[in-house]
């Protein structure tokens, strides 16, 4: 038996999954009620909104419920398609957690008025949800290099998916530390 090998945790894996599945909801309720609240001032011209607060929008429907949902799913069911389990639990959580905390930071930026606070609240969030996302290209990577049934081209596209969110996260981090503004 091959001593290296790290069986298949479906407990922990329930659990991640649920940890992020159901804050990653959170996130998205509220990115969903700020949605709803600026669709309703476009199309009546009755300020509800201001377009500060709304700016917060994109970041918790992609990086809050989007990212959180993928991470979810993913530290779940891959480990239990490649038959191998995470490297490490604890550091998904971590994942979460600086997840977590990162789209807290974006939520955070609705109640300052300084253009530089803005800025470097988001750039730290950033900074959380890049770790966050290197945590999770390390732990899928293992998993998938070492995990069984091995499927070259499936196993390419999770691989270029957990490389691609680390990329966009860290040019995203660029654009902001330059002033620009994503969305």
């Amino acid at each position: 038996m091959n001593k290296h090998r790290v069986p298949v945790d479906l407990g922990q894996q329930r659990i991640l999954a649920l940890m992020f599945i159901a804050t990653g909801s959170v996130f998205t309720g509220i990115a969903s009620i700020l949605g709803v609240l600026r669709l309703t001032e476009v199309s009546t011209g009755v300020p509800i909104v201001s377009l500060h607060i709304f700016s917060v929008h994109p970041y918790l429907q992609i990086l809050g419920f989007l990212t959180m949902f993928i991470y979810g799913v993913a530290y779940s069911l891959i480990p239990s398609l490649k038959s191998r389990g995470l490297p490490s639990y604890a550091a998904a959580k971590i994942s979460f957690a600086l997840t977590a905390a990162a789209n807290t930071g974006f939520i955070l930026t609705i109640f300052t008025g300084s253009a530089y606070l803005i800025m470097a609240i988001t750039a730290g969030s950033l900074i959380l949800e890049a770790s966050a996302s290197l945590i999770f290209l390390i732990e899928i990577s293992w998993v998938l290099s070492r995990g069984r049934k091995r499927a070259p081209d499936g196993d390419g596209y999770i691989f270029l998916s957990a490389v691609s969110l680390t990329l966009a996260i860290l040019i995203s981090l660029s654009a902001t530390l330059e002033g620009r503004e994503l969305f």
